[in-house]
């Protein structure tokens, strides 16, 4: 007995440490395998996240319509609202221009006071004395510091090196060598067509020589004059980017002329460079609010919106959108909405136009034919009527821009 009971003894001594063998396999086991479970699911979620992250990315670059109007991915806007712009290095050496002081007629009158100094009416006058020409003087005010008077020469420089066009502010000459500086354009009666626009809602017929009336066969035919200026100005490698109808300068002829030339001055480096140029929201491109760099077909955009300007003789765009949700209201797929006058071929432009993606709006050469196109079939009787006066005060809300102050084509 006492062997046998010796014997079980044994085996359940064995057995007992067989099981705790048997235990401590099993413990590690249990260690290994969570451990390893957490890092492939760390590893998963990791992957996840990532693709989230480049999904929202492609959101914000490019909204889908049929799904952003739910409430996509935006991105938030400050103050700082436009990029710095890239500046290319143009070296323009040879002097510019000059018409002899003795050669302006004397008796210069006063349109307004510009972005550097007073303008003046005037005339140039023949080897004889007799008038000539009429022209627009550009003086800088007798205080400006040497900043101004730099920008001031820059412009100069720049109209210079974008040489003449029949629908781009021109550049006569200059008298650089002596107080007051000034330089010499083409007068153009209608001044700024923002303001001509604006005058077209009164019941002006005819004031100082002008008709103040457009029909909808003048809307394509001002619309083509802009484009053909914007063509030219791209083919010279020019990119305006601030096309607007307050940087359009109208003759008594209608014939319109790009100006307010301080956004391409600065990409293209004439005057000194700033940290921050702030363009105006609503009229900026989604390239220009998400600080992309500007194309040709940044110009494009803006010139849908100074279609629709002139189509709602110089209604704000976007009127019941603040101006710091305008990139919120384009990311959800939103745009401008049609005018209660505007025949369905402007407007089919105009959207063109607005193309989220620059690569798919259509060239200036392309929306130059679409108005050649739309001018031929347009309505040449009826004049176009919008009761409404614009109240500069409540345009100024709208836009973020000072009719008084920020006509920067003057």
């Amino acid at each position: 007995m006492e062997s046998s009971d010796t014997n079980n003894t044994s085996v359940t001594v064995t057995k007992c440490r067989s099981d705790l063998c048997e235990i401590r396999v099993y413990e590690t086991e249990v260690i290994v395998v969570p451990v390893l479970l957490v890092a492939v699911s760390l590893i998963v979620g990791s992957c996840i996240l990532r693709q989230i992250c480049r999904k929202k990315r492609e959101t914000q670059r490019e909204p889908n319509p049929r799904t952003a109007r739910g409430g996509g991915q935006t991105i938030p806007m400050d103050d700082r609202d436009v990029p710095p712009f890239p500046r290319r290095s143009v070296s323009d050496p040879t002097p510019l221009p000059q018409i002899p002081r003795d050669r302006i007629d004397g008796e210069m009158v006063k349109i307004c006071e510009g972005r550097y100094g007073p303008i003046y009416r005037s005339y140039l006058l023949s080897d004889s004395g007799t008038r000539g020409k009429e022209i627009a003087v550009k003086s800088l005010r007798v205080d400006a510091g040497s900043r101004e008077e730099a920008e001031f020469v820059a412009t100069m420089r720049f109209l210079r090196f974008v040489g003449p066009h029949g629908n781009v502010a021109d550049f006569l000459g200059c008298s650089p060598d002596e107080p007051p500086l000034y330089f010499c354009q083409s007068y153009m009666r209608c001044r700024e067509l923002l303001s001509f626009l604006w005058e077209c809602r009164k019941d002006v017929i005819k004031m100082e020589g002008v008709v103040y009336d457009l029909t909808e066969k003048q809307v394509y035919k001002l619309a083509a004059d802009v484009a053909r200026g914007l063509v030219f100005l791209h083919g010279k490698g020019i990119i305006h980017g601030n096309v607007a109808a307050r940087n359009v300068l109208l003759s008594d002829a209608l014939e319109a002329r790009i100006s307010g030339f301080q956004t391409a001055r600065r990409i293209l480096g004439f005057g000194a460079p700033e940290p921050l140029h702030v363009l105006p929201r609503k009229w900026s491109s989604p390239e220009i609010l998400t600080r992309q760099t500007l194309t040709p077909k940044t110009d494009v955009w803006s010139f849908g919106i100074l279609l629709y300007e002139l189509i709602t003789l110089g209604s704000p765009p976007y009127p019941d959108v603040l101006c710091n949700d305008i990139l919120q209201f384009l990311q959800r797929g939103n745009i401008q909405s049609r005018p209660g006058n505007c025949r369905t071929h402007l407007y089919g432009l105009m959207r063109e136009s607005w193309r989220w993606r620059e690569g798919s709006r259509p060239s200036m050469a392309t929306m130059l034919s679409g108005l050649v196109e739309g001018g031929a079939e347009a309505d040449d009787r009826n004049v176009l009527r919008v009761p409404e006066l614009i109240d500069p005060q409540s345009y100024a809300l709208t836009t973020g821009i000072n009719p008084s102050s920020d006509l920067t084509a003057l």
